[in-house]
């Protein structure tokens, strides 16, 4: 008797159907996961469509990077200085 393979795929289709609309599914997630790590909007950090301005904490920056990688592998992400990490 032969087992049946079952094959298991991730789903990474968020909805979006332009870049505009994958745009915001970015700002989106970048609000929730950061105010997760217990940053707040307006003073740690400011989220628009192509960019991201943080106050500069060293151990998160690597790790919102990952993140963003993998969930949205689609977009190139860059810190162009220190403070503001941009995608496009």
């Amino acid at each position: 008797m032969r087992r049946k393979r079952i094959k298991r795929v991730a789903n990474i289709d968020f909805g979006y159907r332009s870049i505009t609309g994958a745009k915001q599914h970015i700002k989106v997630f970048l609000k929730s996961l950061l105010s997760q790590i217990g940053l707040q909007q307006g003073t740690d950090y400011a989220v628009t469509a192509n960019h991201l301005r943080i106050r500069h904490v060293k151990n998160i920056t690597g790790k919102i990077t990952t993140t963003l990688k993998e969930m949205f592998p689609v977009f190139n992400f860059y810190w162009k200085t220190p403070r503001l990490l941009v995608w496009f």
